[in-house]
C-alpha cells in the first residue's frame, strides 16, 4: 500500500478522502534532504522528533477481499456498521482494519513531527528520505530486519495481524483476531504501550 493511499484510508470519513490530521503538525517533504539545520535545531529545542511509522502490521492490517477466510466474510458487512466507523474500510480490492488506538496515538503523538515519506527501498528501509539527522528520528515498525542500518532508532512493535494469513499452512495453525471476533485492547494494545 502506498503512503498516499494509507493517508487517504486513515482519513476517510463519509466517503470523503482526506488527510487524517489536516490541522496537525504533520509535515510532508516532497524531496529528501529538505529539512534545514536551522529547522532541526528548532525541533530539538522544542524536544520534537521525526517519527517514521510503518503502515501494514504496525498502524493497520490490509487483506485482499478475495483472500478472506469464510469466518472473515462477515467483515464486508461491518464496513457500514457504526461500531466499526473509522476503523474498517474497503479500499478497492482491499479490506483495511486500523489498529485499535491508532487515532488516539496520532493525536497524542502530534507533539512530534511526522514525515510521510516513502522510506522503502526493496527489502530494506531507511530514513534518508526524511532528510533529518539520525539523532532526530524515531522509527516504529514491526520488522527489525529491514532497519538493520538504524537499529538504534528503532522501536519494534508487536505485529498487528487482524486478518488470517494468506498462506494455507499458516492458516491451519493460526486463528486470526477477525476469525475469533476479537481485537487488541484500546488502552493496553501495542500502540498504547509504545506511546
Amino acid at each position: 500500500m502506498s503512503i498516499a493511499a494509507a493517508k487517504e484510508v486513515a482519513g476517510a470519513k463519509n466517503g470523503k478522502k482526506q488527510h487524517p490530521h489536516q490541522n496537525s503538525n504533520l509535515c510532508t517533504h516532497p524531496k529528501s534532504g529538505q529539512v534545514s539545520n536551522t529547522k532541526i535545531k528548532d525541533l530539538l529545542h522544542q524536544r520534537k522528533l521525526f517519527v517514521v511509522l510503518d503502515l501494514d502490521h504496525t498502524l493497520l492490517h490490509a487483506a485482499e477481499l478475495k483472500t478472506l477466510s469464510p469466518k472473515e466474510k462477515y467483515l464486508t458487512r461491518k464496513v457500514q456498521d457504526p461500531e466499526f466507523k473509522d476503523m474498517l474500510f474497503e479500499w478497492g480490492s482491499l479490506l483495511i482494519k486500523l489498529r485499535p488506538f491508532v487515532h488516539t496515538f496520532l493525536k497524542k503523538a502530534n507533539n512530534l513531527v511526522f514525515s510521510w515519506e516513502n522510506c522503502i527501498r526493496d527489502d530494506e528501509k531507511n530514513f534518508d528520505a526524511v532528510g533529518a539527522k539520525e539523532s532526530c528520528v524515531l522509527i516504529l515498525d514491526d520488522t527489525e530486519t529491514v532497519w538493520w542500518k538504524q537499529k538504534e532508532n528503532l522501536m519494534v512493535i508487536e505485529k498487528y495481524m487482524f486478518f488470517a494469513p494468506n498462506c494455507p499452512k499458516m492458516r491451519n495453525n493460526y486463528k486470526s483476531l477477525s476469525e475469533t471476533k476479537s481485537d487488541e485492547g484500546e488502552g493496553d494494545g501495542a500502540l498504547a504501550i509504545a506511546l
